[in-house]
């Protein structure tokens, strides 16, 4: 009899855990993330940009940083973890950055967030 009751807290032991844990929706990876919103340049100077963005998805395995330099392709740039809402970077020697980002999960990805545009600021293009 031990056997089995042993045998059955280890089963349900394993299933929580397979669904993300006791109080998390089960069903959370079956739809693609909410979309981010609010993207903007927080910070800027000579060398680096900051990026922030609004997490508004509960489902998200992390998200993907794109980046489109002289108004070319979106190439990707970065991959952040859950719930992490900002991304920084050095400035290559472009004059015009725009960023999107967009949230993922095993069930797909989120539509993009808006974009934001940078200029790199003139100290930093006369080097």
């Amino acid at each position: 009899m031990k056997k089995v009751i042993l045998f059955a807290a280890v089963i349900s032991a394993l299933i929580l855990n397979s669904c993300g844990g006791a109080g998390t929706d089960p069903d959370s990876a079956l739809y693609p993330p909410a979309l981010p919103t609010d993207l903007v340049v927080s910070d800027i100077d000579t060398e680096t940009v900051t990026i922030q963005w609004t997490d508004n998805a509960d489902n998200e395995s992390g998200y993907e940083v794109e980046r489109s330099v002289n108004g070319g392709d979106y190439e990707p740039v970065a991959v952040t973890g859950a719930d992490e809402t900002e991304f920084s970077e050095g400035l290559a020697d472009t004059d015009y950055h725009t960023y999107r980002v967009h949230a993922y999960n095993s069930a797909g990805d989120s539509d993009y967030s808006n974009e934001a545009a940078v200029k790199r600021p003139k100290s930093a293009q006369q080097r």
